[in-house]
């Protein structure tokens, strides 16, 4: 804090009318180099939040985005893993996400939909901790918070229009592809769960990964044969497969959480599809009838699931006995 504090001083002091995000990169780095030297878990925090401050600025206030501020938070990994913190753990991840996210956006609108590809190389990057990398709290954050980008990315692509439908987004998808973002996501996607799927047929550890995840791998490829113009499927063909990946993992997080007695899966689960009906059939324009039938049917299967993740419970706890 003294540190950061010295720099916006010496700043006023001698009057120097610089690009003011730069005073968030001088702090960061100086945090990052603490954050080695000490070694201090304090700093490692500063230096996440200091990035997505500066990244932030730069991309909201003037519209640039910095390609290599990501390598300064994957300066705190060695920091990570040392103290095996959890707050880092949770932190990296969010921070990551967050810088992509602020730079995907410039200067193209639709470079927001490379975080599925960034996204989705967090996710494999989390199992690689998980499994393989001894950092097993911190893997499971990395895929945690990096599956709420996912899911959000895919909901928003799983709208008729929203891919690289029409004529207009036809020409931004050949602009994405130039996009240093999805160059980035694209390698780190396919380099991630290459290393994945190498481990897993080396290991035999398939069964350990939970299943829902497995749905990012095939969504990841689809999107980005997608954007490579190699399937030609387009508009609401492209909407419904998206829709469909959104539906089998929350159906994959009610098996999974049933099949382990893991209440956390099966109420993530009921939340993704939940939020999938809601925003799909709470349009008064649509037929009263359908939508009536639908919410029947969600709360019939809720219901089901409960009831089974409840028998579940029950005869695991008497086995315990």
């Amino acid at each position: 804090m003294l540190f950061g504090a010295g720099v916006w001083l010496v700043a006023q002091i001698y009057h120097i009318n610089d690009h003011y995000p730069n005073g968030f990169m001088i702090w960061a780095l100086g945090a990052l180099f603490l954050a080695w030297a000490l070694p201090s878990a304090v700093q490692g925090m500063v230096v996440c939040i200091l990035t997505v401050l500066w990244t932030g600025s730069e991309a909201i206030g003037f519209g640039n985005q910095l390609l290599w501020a990501p390598l300064l938070i994957a300066g705190v990994f060695p920091v990570m893993k040392k103290f095996s913190s959890r707050v880092l753990g949770n932190l990296i991840p969010i921070s990551l996400l967050l810088v992509f996210w602020s730079g995907s956006f410039v200067p193209y609108g639709i470079a927001y939909s490379a975080m599925l590809l960034l996204s989705g190389s967090l996710i494999g990057l989390g199992i690689l901790l998980e499994h393989w990398g001894q950092l097993r709290e911190s893997g499971r954050s990395f895929w945690f918070w990096s599956q709420f980008a996912f899911l959000l990315t895919v909901f928003v692509l799983s709208f008729a229009g929203h891919d690289h439908s029409s004529a207009a987004r036809l020409e931004q998808a050949a602009q994405l592809r130039s996009h240093p973002y999805f160059i980035t996501g694209a390698i780190g996607f396919l380099m991630m769960w290459g290393l994945v799927l190498y481990f897993l047929s080396r290991d035999g550890k398939t069964r350990e990964v939970r299943p829902d995840l497995w749905v990012v791998l095939p969504v990841g490829v689809f999107y980005l044969l997608q954007s490579l113009g190699v399937t030609q499927l387009r508009g609401w063909e492209s909407a419904a497969l998206y829709n469909l990946s959104i539906l089998a993992q929350s159906v994959l997080l009610f098996r999974f959480g049933c099949r382990e007695v893991r209440f956390s899966a099966v109420f993530q689960g009921c939340i993704v599809f939940g939020l999938l009906v809601a925003v799909r059939y709470t349009d008064l324009f649509g037929s009263l009838l359908v939508r009536s039938l639908v919410f029947l049917l969600t709360g019939a299967g809720f219901f089901i699931t409960g009831s089974v993740y409840s028998s579940r419970k029950k005869a695991v706890s008497e086995v315990l006995k």
